[in-house]
C-alpha cells in the first residue's frame, strides 16, 4: 500500500536509507496478522492459546517506531519525476 502511495523509486529511495526500520516494521507487521488470524479463526481451527496484551504493545510499539522513521524519511526525500 505505501509503495502505491509514493511509488517505486521513491519507496527504494527511503528503505534504502531505513532499511533496518523497514524489516523490523515488515516482521511485527507479519507477526501481528499471525497472531490476529490464529484468533479470528476460531470457527475454523480452535485455539486455546491467546496472546498476551504486553505482546501487542509491544508489537505496536514496534509499528509505530517505523512508521515514525518512514514518515520522517519521506518528508526529507525528493519524490521528483
Amino acid at each position: 500500500m505505501i509503495v502505491e502511495l509514493v511509488g517505486v523509486i521513491g519507496f527504494e529511495k527511503i528503505e534504502d536509507t531505513l532499511t533496518l526500520q523497514c524489516q523490523q516494521l515488515e516482521s511485527a507487521l507479519s507477526e501481528l496478522k499471525q497472531s490476529r488470524d490464529k484468533c479470528a479463526h476460531t470457527y475454523t481451527k480452535p485455539t486455546t492459546a491467546i496472546d498476551a496484551p504486553t505482546k501487542m504493545i509491544g508489537l505496536l510499539k514496534k509499528i509505530e517506531a517505523g512508521l515514525a522513521a518512514f514518515n520522517t524519511e519521506l518528508k526529507k526525500v525528493q519524490l521528483l519525476p
